[in-house]
């Protein structure tokens, strides 16, 4: 993390020098969660969300090992992270989530099964070719009948979650159904960086733990993962622009400001408009895949 966070590696270097990007990425963030208390990995975990909107069920007493790359027996994928949920009190495992990690790329699709380990007992037809439903497949056989929920994350960098890609996760999954849907979860980055926020307001634990935190909010920043905050001069007077509306009930469709700058405001749009600035948005802000973004 710290060859990062001192510019040792930075968006300029060659893939082959930082090894790939991803797996830095990966090794980074969880690897320093890790050694943190497991009611941060929980907090990280519960923020990641399925196609019904339903947030990742994770108990309270739960102890988490984690996995980094791990090459297990009869699996078809290799996963980023396997991170096993244990009772605190017994040690039984009750829960296993696999976490897919992503930073600049999609999904790691395939249409064949020429890279099935050898001898492996996996019927090729059961390969779908989807990175998601195969990890998912994959943990499911391993789990088997002993109960154990099992759950697919998907960390990436969208702003917000791509429907379409998870569907076609499911989709892919052998017994696409509802319930299945339920397993492929998604969090983005910056929703990741707002819960250590959280975590760093609220802990009060050893220097270490707090410095670790602001470590990893400090690599999420750099790497343009972080969530966007700002704060500007308030006005000392009202000032007077207003949101429109074309009803009182409905939401605002636009904001409008004189030709003027607000005097003492300390700030001012880049482009006025002869007869005062207007700025409108559709009532219903898209929500899949949106042709716009925030820039910082």
């Amino acid at each position: 993390m710290w060859a990062e966070l001192r510019g040792k590696l930075s968006a300029t270097t060659s893939l082959e020098r930082a090894e790939r990007w991803e797996d830095v990425l990966t090794s980074s963030v969880f690897g320093t969660l890790r050694y943190l208390s497991d009611d941060v990995l929980c907090a990280c975990l519960r923020a990641a969300r399925n196609l019904r909107g339903k947030h990742l069920a994770i108990a309270d007493d739960t102890a988490w090992d984690l996995d980094f790359w791990p090459n297990r027996l009869g699996w078809v994928r290799e996963p980023d992270v396997v991170v096993t949920g244990r009772d605190r009190f017994t040690s039984a495992v009750r829960q296993l989530v696999v976490v897919e990690v992503k930073y600049r790329s999609g999904k790691s699709n395939r249409t064949d099964a020429s890279t099935l380990p050898e001898d492996d007992p996996v019927c090729p037809a059961r390969v779908s070719g989807d990175q998601l439903s195969d990890l998912l497949e994959d943990a499911r056989r391993e789990v088997g009948a002993s109960g154990v929920h099992v759950s697919v994350v998907y960390l990436t960098a969208h702003l917000t979650m791509p429907t379409e890609q998870l569907q076609e996760s499911v989709a892919a999954l052998a017994d696409a159904s509802k319930s299945a849907a339920d397993e492929i979860y998604w969090v983005g980055w910056m929703e990741l960086d707002r819960v250590l926020a959280r975590c760093r307001s609220e802990a009060s634990g050893p220097r270490q733990h707090l410095a670790a935190l602001d470590d990893l909010r400090a690599l999420l920043q750099r790497r343009g993962l972080g969530y966007f905050s700002a704060r500007w001069p308030s006005v000392r007077q009202p000032g007077p622009w207003l949101f429109q509306t074309p009803m009182v009930a409905s939401p605002p469709t636009g904001w409008r400001w004189p030709t003027d700058p607000v005097a003492g405001a300390g700030w001012r749009f880049d482009r006025v408009l002869p007869v005062g600035g207007r700025l409108l948005w559709p009532v219903a802000i898209p929500h899949l895949e949106p042709n716009w973004r925030f820039e910082r």
